[in-house]
């Protein structure tokens, strides 16, 4: 075998490995985008806005310290997985707010702040306001 065809081989295999080194595999990716969701659900919805936006700017200057070490393919193409996932679970959790907060592992009593109602809230609001109006218009029916 030619020499020099090794030693080029040898060179492509030491740039292979650190390329693997230097850019983490996608369930690295995953685990990553998961740990800042906790961070940034448990601060968003416990501390409000401004605590959520500070824990997304954090998790915005690691990502773009860790893609500098990349060389520039490679930098793409991690930022782009990495907001990929980031959006994905975004959307997870506007779907399912309870469900990912579950997946997450969060404990289930941080829970969203939300205007909507149930349809249980619905129904015990709905008899209580016709309780109340049964008994104001008995009143007025007594003084008639």
């Amino acid at each position: 075998m030619d020499p020099e065809v090794l030693r080029r081989a040898a060179a492509a295999d030491k740039a292979a490995i650190a390329m693997a080194a230097i850019t983490p595999p996608t369930d690295q990716i995953t685990l990553m985008v998961e740990q800042f969701m906790r961070t940034y659900l448990t601060a968003h919805l416990q501390q409000g806005k401004r605590a959520g936006a500070a824990v997304r700017k954090k998790f915005q200057k690691e990502v773009v310290a860790k893609a500098s070490l990349m060389p520039s393919k490679q930098r793409l193409d991690f930022i782009l997985a990495v907001d990929k996932k980031r959006s994905a679970m975004l959307k997870e959790y506007n779907a399912n707010p309870g469900g990912m907060i579950l997946r997450l592992g969060l404990p289930p009593h941080i829970q969203t702040r939300s205007n909507r109602m149930g349809l249980g809230e619905l129904a015990a609001r709905t008899a209580v306001r016709a309780t109340v109006f049964e008994t104001v218009f008995s009143v007025f029916r007594l003084f008639r």
